[in-house]
């Protein structure tokens, strides 16, 4: 487990560095070819994408590194000494060694993949990067050859299709990232599905049985007649010999609970392999637990030695094995210990069903049978229940921990192969739109690729994630207890939206409707001199709630506009359009304010670290103002300026 999931993590990540800085590069070709004309070697130019690069990379690692070591292990140890009580603090060691494989490794994905793209680019004349890089011309799919099937496609479906088989690099990228997105969704909503219900199916489906009953001597016949005599509360009961042997087979050995009933367990233990029923053993048998028969190797009618304490031993033949999640049993009939031991082991063990089943029935006659002659414990199932349950509720710390951390990395990688699957088509879609695509069918255009190719990595990533969920649970080893390898369809379809709703990026609407909209929520009243049919008298009523009208001034009109007072411009005339003018306006005004923000937050981390050193070095807790806490702090805040510094373009 702790190999393949930090794989799975690290070739996503690896996946989402490698495709933007491909796509980084590849946008601007234009800025090569404008540096290599005015004379920079190629060696600045690297430097500058190596130093983009190699940086977001570091700070990505330091991140990582500081809550991998931290953070992720107290979640562990949190979660096992509730399980186990240990009872003394957690001591944190840093494995630098695994921090500079990891380190470099990742520095290397990210400068190898931009050193093989800006190379390529390098190479050509700067007359031909300042160019736009032509279209990839199309060709026949293999679809088409199938004509049939081919005419009875449209127009668009045609043209999406050609599109995503086109481009054979964004596809398997879209097919791989969205897949493998999938498959660690499911495999942690599998690994929920898996532990949260063992202790259902132990308790409800196959141990019956509402208490055991242990003596202080060995019950005969007659002993065994009281008993029920006294018990009034017994509805039914089976004696027993509950001890413990080793089971050996193949060279393996295992200590497991042996049973060895007076009568059959029909009634108190369900003995069933999925929804087949299996038989008591017969003379020379025996049967065994899934879990205890998987780690022996052992099956059907193969042979295994029980040995006991005194080193008495059973040869007996494996007649069938058993669903069971909770401890390991081997049960045998008396007649196999006698013919072999020649005496049947004591029998000081009783599984008994009460009338009132309920929780206080149960109790309560518990109590009453507890107060028997002979009679040393009474195990009540249900406490066993609560017991077992409140140890393996602790494991819900670390699904969720790889739930969370499967989902978020989903959401990282989606968003950004579908945000650049869509920025690298800006041109393609102002040509439809030049075309007369209305606005649904624009968007239509573009996210039938996305849903299809999406789709395509959800089938890609349902059977690796069957795949890598069945290995998880195959390799998480508690004594006494097995998982049930099992997916619920309520996991598989939740994994199935979430990648979905990953995968829808929200595209505004580049028009003046929506330039008019930002301005007014802005408080910013344009001075309209246009052409433009879209701006009419009733869409001005609509957004600014008064009557106007869009006039195209005279020049000496702009000029007086634009001199008005001598200082400052009345108004500002863009040939480009409304879009241009909204998109400086409100990118200025939310610069301003990311930089206020930021001028305030860094007040309020030097106030904040100067009161913090006071008060440690105050009350001598020296061993806290160590180098690296104080890297990590400044990181925090640090990461706060840059995440506003970033979204202050989003409109």
């Amino acid at each position: 487990v702790s190999r393949v999931f930090p794989l799975f993590f690290f070739l996503l990540a690896a996946l989402v560095c490698i495709t933007t800085m491909t796509r980084m590069v590849e946008e601007q070709r234009t800025q090569l070819g404008v540096l290599m004309a005015m004379g920079y070697g190629r060696g600045a130019i690297l430097f500058k994408y190596f130093f983009y690069s190699g940086s977001a990379s570091l700070l990505g690692c330091a991140i990582g590194f500081v809550g991998g070591s931290y953070i992720f292990p107290k979640i562990l140890w949190h979660a096992y000494n509730i399980m186990y009580g240990f009872g003394i603090p957690i001591e944190f060691v840093l494995d630098g060694k695994l921090a500079a494989i990891s380190v470099a490794t990742y520095l290397l994905c990210a400068l190898g993949a931009t050193y093989l793209v800006c190379r390529g680019f390098l190479r050509e004349v700067p007359a031909e990067l300042i160019r736009p890089k032509a279209p990839k011309e199309g060709k026949r799919v293999l679809l088409e050859r199938i004509t049939f099937l081919w005419k009875r496609l449209g127009f668009l479906t045609k043209v999406s299709l050609r599109n995503v088989l086109r481009y054979k690099q964004r596809f398997f990228m879209m097919v791989l990232g969205i897949g493998g997105c999938t498959a660690l969704l499911l495999a942690g909503f599998g690994i929920k599905d898996s532990i949260a219900n063992v202790v259902d199916y132990q308790f409800e489906e196959i141990t019956l049985y509402d208490a055991a009953v242990s003596f202080t001597e060995e019950m005969d016949a007659q002993t065994q007649q009281a008993f029920s005599r006294q018990a009034a509360d017994v509805s039914a009961v089976v004696f027993l010999h509950d001890g413990s042997v080793t089971v050996e087979a193949g060279g393996g050995a295992k200590t497991v609970n042996l049973l060895v009933p007076q009568s059959s367990l029909e009634g108190m233990m369900d003995l069933h392999r999925g929804g087949e029923k299996l038989s008591m053993p017969g003379t020379g048998e025996t049967l065994l637990n899934d879990a205890l028969a998987e780690a022996l190797g052992v099956s059907v009618g193969d042979t295994v030695t029980l040995r006991d304490s005194d080193m008495n031993t059973l040869t007996v033949t494996v007649s069938g094995i058993f669903d069971n999640y909770v401890s390991n049993y081997a049960i045998v009939s008396p007649e196999t210990c006698r013919e072999q031991w020649g005496s049947v082991p004591p029998v000081k063990t009783a599984f008994i069903r009460v009338a009132d089943n309920s929780d206080a029935g149960v109790h309560a006659a518990s109590a009453r049978i507890l107060n028997l002659e002979n009679v040393s414990a009474v195990s009540v199932k249900l406490d066993t229940r609560q017991r077992v349950g409140t140890m393996m509720s602790v494991l819900d710390y670390v699904v969720w921990m790889v739930t969370v951390c499967a989902g978020a990395l989903a959401f990282i990688v989606l968003y950004n192969l579908t945000n650049i699957n869509i920025n690298e088509r800006i041109r393609e879609i102002a040509t439809i739109k030049v075309l007369g695509f209305y606005p649904g069918e624009t968007a239509a255009y573009v996210f039938r690729e996305n849903n299809a190719l999406t789709f395509l990595g959800m089938l890609v990533g349902l059977p690796l994630g069957k795949w890598l969920h069945a290995y998880v649970m195959s390799q998480i080893r508690i004594d006494t207890i097995a998982f049930d390898v099992r997916i619920a369809w309520q996991s598989v379809v939740f994994s199935m939206l979430l990648t979905a709703v990953f995968a829808v990026k929200y595209m505004p609407a580049e028009n003046v409707d929506w330039a008019l909209h930002a301005l007014h929520h802005s408080r910013i009243t344009p001075v309209l001199a246009v052409r433009d049919g879209n701006i009419t008298p009733a869409l001005l009523k609509r957004k600014f709630g008064t009557d106007a009208r869009a006039v195209y001034p005279k020049l000496g009109t702009r000029l007086a506009l634009s001199e008005r007072g001598g200082g400052w411009p009345y108004a500002l005339l863009m040939r480009e359009g409304l879009m241009p003018y909204a998109e400086v306006v409100l990118g200025s005004k939310r610069l301003c304010l990311s930089a206020r923000r930021g001028t305030v937050l860094a007040f309020l981390a030097a106030t904040a670290s100067t009161l913090l050193a006071f008060y440690l070095t105050f009350v001598g807790a020296y061993s806290v103002l160590t180098p690296l806490s104080l890297l990590v702090y400044l990181l925090l805040w640090s990461l706060s300026v840059l995440v506003d510094g970033m979204l202050s373009d989003r409109y």
